[in-house]
């Protein structure tokens, strides 16, 4: 069963139950792929990431960030430890990398290649309508448009039939009637 929620639970942001759930590695990951600079990865603690993933939280997602996090940083790590007289191979390694997990040769090609797998899934955006409740951009609501300008089912199926042709002549017709009966002028006495 579920419970109702509790006074200071309504007003939360849908990020939270998700940032619950990930460890540290898993937060740098979110906010890379929605775009967060990758210096500010590096330097941030939990709350800036916290902050970013929030105020980025709808914004659209970029897998091909994470390779290039993954080579920045490998860069960073290589270049700070070589001005410093270090070897720079014990702290670069296949498993600390953020996006495809991939194991290399002395040549530099790819052996072994594995996806890390993101806490969110992709959210699916929800489909516009129009006002009389049919999807946008579809076949339907295109002869509902073209029917409420006044045109005849003639002009009407030839029109949809261009821009859709996999469109049926018996399926228009029937939308075209059901728009003419639903905006019908009411006559008053």
């Amino acid at each position: 069963m579920s419970r109702k929620k509790r006074k200071y639970e309504t007003g939360v942001h849908p990020a939270l139950g998700h940032f619950e759930k990930m460890k540290f590695k898993d937060a740098k990951r979110e906010c890379v792929i929605r775009g967060m600079p990758f210096i500010e990865v590096l330097s941030s603690d939990i709350t800036k990431l916290y902050t970013f993933f929030r105020d980025h939280f709808y914004d659209d997602l970029n897998h091909k960030l994470l390779d290039e996090f993954d080579d920045y940083q490998e860069a960073e790590i290589k270049k700070h430890l070589e001005a410093k007289g270090e070897d720079a191979s014990l702290l670069v390694h296949p498993s600390l990398r953020l996006g495809y997990i991939a194991e290399k040769d002395e040549d530099g090609n790819t052996t072994k290649r594995k996806r890390a797998k993101t806490v969110i899934k992709k959210l699916k955006r929800k489909r516009e309508r129009t006002n009389d409740n049919i999807f946008k951009g579809t076949k339907k609501a295109y002869t509902f448009e073209l029917q409420q300008k006044g045109k005849s089912k003639e002009e009407v199926t030839k029109e949809v039939m261009a821009s859709f042709p996999d469109a049926s002549e018996k399926s228009i017709s029937i939308w075209y009637n059901k728009s003419k009966k639903l905006h019908k002028p009411k006559i008053r006495v």
